[in-house]
């Protein structure tokens, strides 16, 4: 079901804005942009705003109705593809951004090929931005991006929630503290991601709503590893996926630090064109995701 008419139904099961924000693990302004755009779509309101919640227009009660067939269509399709002994073939073309390509995609991988071993997994990898100049070019399929995809021509849905974290080398300062303020966490040195990945987006994003407007960047890199390995020489702190630092943490080459006030997360999002919602092998891909 497109992303849109699942946050739709949530709102009008809840009734509220709020709540289905709690359900879909994503912010309320997001579920009011998600119900704008649709309303766009279809140029009519589906929701009677109220300081009480939110009730359905004749238009959503209609809009609902579909939304319903439509999940149980899907739910119909989804147990007809999964039949025991069903085999597909085909060629699916995935653009991914480095994050989910190093630490997510592998086992997600493991599991597709292991049941449809016929399907070839075509993986071009990137950051976000190049990744959603990828399928604006049609030359992939379907995306995994690390940001959100506020982009109206395309549609997207969240299947992962993402912890990031502040690492330091064991030998910085900062690692023998027990927790870092912002006022010292802004006076440091860091290593960041290229522009344009959806790390450095989210990672900036998140130090203006603490007022951190700006930091020192000692290094710019693109690769995960790379930064990795220059924390560890204790070259500056850097951002990370706590996924991506799991290993060198246990086998202490690297520290996380306790940033009290600084508490970042954020959600992985499978992009696709608009149209029709997906079917056949795209389909089975995004449910191997979650």
């Amino acid at each position: 079901m497109d992303y849109r008419l699942r946050v739709f139904c949530e709102v009008a099961t809840q009734q509220s804005v709020s709540a289905a924000a709690k359900i879909l693990h994503i912010s309320q302004p997001a579920v009011t942009q998600h119900i704008k755009l649709l309303e766009e779509a279809f140029h009519t309101p589906f929701f009677i705003r109220s300081r009480h919640g939110v009730t359905l227009t004749e238009a959503g009660i209609i809009l609902l109705a579909h939304a319903r067939r439509v999940a149980t269509l899907e739910e119909e399709l989804t147990a007809q593809l999964h039949q025991p002994g069903q085999a597909f073939q085909g060629h699916l073309r995935v653009g991914i951004s480095n994050t989910i390509m190093q630490y997510y995609l592998p086992k997600v991988l493991f599991l597709f090929k292991k049941q449809h071993p016929a399907i070839t997994i075509e993986v071009l990898g990137g950051n976000s931005t190049s990744t959603i100049g990828a399928l604006l070019d049609q030359r992939i399929d379907i995306g995994l991006i690390e940001s959100p995809c506020r982009r109206r021509d395309l549609r997207s849905q969240s299947f992962f929630e993402d912890e990031i974290v502040v690492i330091a080398s064991p030998k910085n300062a900062f690692a023998k503290k027990h927790f870092i303020t912002l006022r010292e966490l802004a006076k440091a040195s860091f290593i960041f991601r290229e522009q344009g990945s959806g790390m450095r987006q989210c990672v900036e994003e998140h130090l203006k709503r603490v007022n951190i407007k700006k930091v020192k960047i000692a290094q710019e890199l693109p690769s995960i590893e790379a930064i990795k390995k220059s924390v560890a020489l204790d070259m500056g702190l850097s951002f990370v996926s706590r996924m991506s630092v799991e290993n060198e943490v246990s086998q202490g080459n690297l520290t996380i630090l306790n940033i009290p006030k600084l508490k970042m997360h954020r959600y992985f999002s499978a992009i696709l064109s608009l149209g029709p919602d997906p079917i056949g092998i795209r389909q089975i891909f995004l449910s191997y995701l979650k």
